[in-house]
């Protein structure tokens, strides 16, 4: 009796002493200095002592979250972080390449809110569209994945020319549906969902209350109020799907190559996972590499009280399992000690920015590991399982990122990805052309290893490289016999360049304060002087070497 009240004692001061640290967390983070406290508690780890995979060690912060995550299986938790009012969900699939047998006659659909940009390309895809004859696949034994965009009504030029086109041209036929989210107070935006319901690809189409606008500090540089909006509607993207499996996707998301099982899914049937690792130096503080790698580190510490294994921002479909969704809300929520809501706001004053996909799929690798195939590309200093390919090999992405991308880029990406398909299947259209065009697929498709036109290719030492990935990924291609291209193709490759929406742009500058306004302004310089022409490098050139060998005879040609 003696030991078991000992035994019970010890257990409740542990528990107390979890819920103090969750309520410290919670209760302070608004008044900390941004990064402080973060810092502290992945201070104490390295990168392969918060990744290996072992039993944490007693009193470390890892050992605290697995005590969290326990914790937030508890009844209470729902009723202190409550969800936003759930649709009501059912009725038939709508999927992606079918027709719904009350489809209504485009021609009495007005499209003018598009606006002039983009309301005849609407007209043009709601009239040629036709279905793809349902047959059963492959596809049909795959545990099926939703794909969940969240957008709004002057997105829809991207929607349409980047998202809609490149799933008409990618995406497999007949297995799954699409689901869009609109803003419920906007009246635009219901015109537009309206009109998205009654033309392919008939996505479900849901709008989400108008939240409370305090949620939402905007303190991210050169993001308004629509971003923490946009994120706090994706730790919810679970009510609006009762598939298995949730793939999110932006408006400006590019599927480029023909997608086998095998990009989506291992032969355990895990789904594919693709990230690329965080280092840390030897105080704790996630290194920031270029604009993109690590950039999140510090809200994803706050968010799980665990440092970041990887940013997970690069990869279309980023798919998640719909249970994760609420599990790491709840997470959340009980390692803040409060609302869901509350424990938002506080992640979103994270000095730097934040990502809702890169904390969920964080807290997915430390407690639902084996259910994932993960597939993490190393960085510099990356040692151990993160090198030695345990995590890291390469592989092919089958969906980028069309943000910094021209329209130019659009024209050739996908065209690209029919072109390395139809030769790799032997079924082009143009059999002249497909004979002619065949050496192609002996170079790079490069996009399928890069992301957000980065310029920076995902390559790995020996058997773990690129050349093999591609090889991979085209072998599985030239093995899925099931794949018959979409009957849309003739008409959607006779676009020419300025159909496409241009995603070069770069974001607002508001709230761009010191590091971040400066990071914000070398990471728009690098966009612009990918955009420059080749000529004008050519002329940088050319006046370099003048300067260094005066008397040479130099020739631009």
């Amino acid at each position: 009796t003696d030991a078991s009240s000992k035994k019970k004692k010890k257990q409740t001061k542990e528990d107390n002493e979890v819920e103090a640290d969750a309520a410290a967390v919670g209760g302070t983070a608004a008044k900390k200095k941004p990064g402080k406290a973060e810092g502290t508690a992945s201070s104490a780890l390295s990168v392969h002592e918060a990744t290996g995979g072992e039993k944490p060690k007693d009193g470390s912060p890892q050992a605290a979250a697995y005590k969290v995550a326990a914790l937030s299986s508890s009844a209470d938790v729902e009723a202190r972080s409550p969800l936003s009012a759930a649709p009501k969900l059912g009725g038939p699939l709508n999927l992606i390449g079918a027709q719904p047998p009350n489809r209504t006659d485009p021609a009495t659909l007005d499209f003018s809110i598009m606006g002039n940009v983009s309301q005849h390309k609407w007209e043009r895809w709601a009239t040629k569209w036709v279905p793809s004859k349902p047959r059963k696949t492959v596809w049909s034994k795959m545990p099926r994945i939703d794909l969940w965009v969240r957008t709004y009504t002057p997105g829809n030029h991207k929607l349409l020319t980047i998202l809609y086109e490149s799933l008409e041209m990618y995406w497999p036929k007949h297995y799954s549906q699409l689901v869009v989210l609109l803003d419920d107070e906007s009246p635009a935006d219901h015109v537009f969902g309206q009109l998205l319901e009654a033309i392919p690809p008939y996505p479900k189409v849901y709008y989400q209350p108008e939240p409370n606008w305090d949620l939402f500090p905007s303190v991210i540089c050169g993001r308004t109020k629509g971003y923490d909006r946009q994120m706090y509607s994706g730790f919810y993207a679970d009510l609006y799907s009762d598939a298995p499996y949730i793939g999110l996707v932006d408006n400006d998301a590019l599927f480029t190559s023909v997608i086998p099982p095998s990009a989506l899914f291992d032969d355990r049937g895990r789904v594919v996972v693709i990230g690329k690792t965080t280092r840390y130096d030897e105080k704790g503080n996630p290194f920031v590499i270029g604009p993109m790698n690590g950039r999140w580190a510090w809200a994803t510490i706050k968010a799980l009280g665990l440092p970041q294994v990887a940013d997970f921002m690069w990869n279309f479909p980023v798919t998640v399992r719909r249970e994760a969704f609420a599990e790491c809300r709840n997470f959340i929520a009980q390692r803040f000690n409060t609302s869901f809501e509350r424990a938002f706001y506080e992640i979103a004053l994270t000095k730097g920015s934040y990502c809702q996909i890169n904390i969920i799929l964080n807290y997915e690798w430390y407690f639902n590991r084996d259910k994932y195939k993960w597939h993490l590309q190393s960085v510099i200093g990356a040692s151990d399982a993160f090198l030695n390919g345990t995590w890291n090999i390469p592989k092919a992405r089958v969906g980028t990122h069309a943000r910094g991308s021209n329209s130019n880029d659009m024209y050739a990406y996908m065209r690209q990805g029919y072109c390395w398909g139809c030769i790799t299947q032997e079924n082009c259209e143009d059999k002249e052309g497909e004979k002619a065009a065949a050496p192609i697929v002996k170079f790079y498709h490069q996009i399928l290893f890069n992301w957000i036109k980065t310029q920076h290719l995902w390559t790995e030492k020996g058997s773990k490289s690129q050349a093999a990935a591609q090889a991979e990924h085209y072998a599985a291609v030239k093995a899925f016999t099931d794949w018959t291209w979409s009957p849309n193709l003739p008409w959607l490759l006779e676009h020419k360049v300025a159909h496409y929406a241009n995603c070069e742009v770069p974001p607002d500058d508001a709230n761009c304060v010191d590091y971040n306004e400066r990071m914000h302004r070398k990471h728009a310089q690098k966009v612009a002087n990918a955009l420059k022409p080749k000529h004008f490098w050519l002329e940088q050139c050319v006046k370099t070497f003048k300067n260094l060998v005066p008397d040479a005879e130099f020739s631009p040609r």
